[in-house]
């Protein structure tokens, strides 16, 4: 496809993820927003699917909160691990399941995933 013939789809996700108690973010040290996708082809149509995979490392807070407060309705971060003392890494999946007809696409190969930018936001707990 030349360059001047390019079209593009755009998808916007607005989520939230919560730490369970205990875990909560003191400091952040990095953060990421990287796509795990794979595209198949199929007869009629292409499937994109897979996962944007937000991972990241913080210091968590010395003293536990004493909010008991659990929400069912909330999502909450995939995993945490401690990786040294005071340092976590984080990592949570949002899904991704695309289905676009055939006759949109020339060729798979012209199909690019990127990440363009990403705001997050902490909101401390009282």
């Amino acid at each position: 496809m030349s360059q001047g013939n390019q079209s593009c789809l755009r998808f916007s996700l607005e989520e939230s993820v919560w730490f369970q108690r205990g875990q909560e973010v003191a400091e952040l040290v990095s953060i990421s927003l990287d796509p795990n996708i794979t595209i198949q082809e199929n007869e009629q149509y292409v499937s994109i699917r897979g996962s944007l995979e937000l991972t990241g490392e913080y210091t968590c807070h010395e003293q536990q909160q004493e909010n008991d407060e659990q929400l069912s309705a909330l999502k909450y971060v995939h995993s945490v691990m401690e990786r040294e003392e005071g340092v976590y890494e984080f990592l949570h999946r949002f899904p991704v399941d695309i289905t676009i007809p055939k006759n949109r696409i020339e060729s798979i190969y012209d199909i690019d995933i990127q990440v363009e930018g990403f705001d997050y936001v902490f909101r401390k707990t009282v």
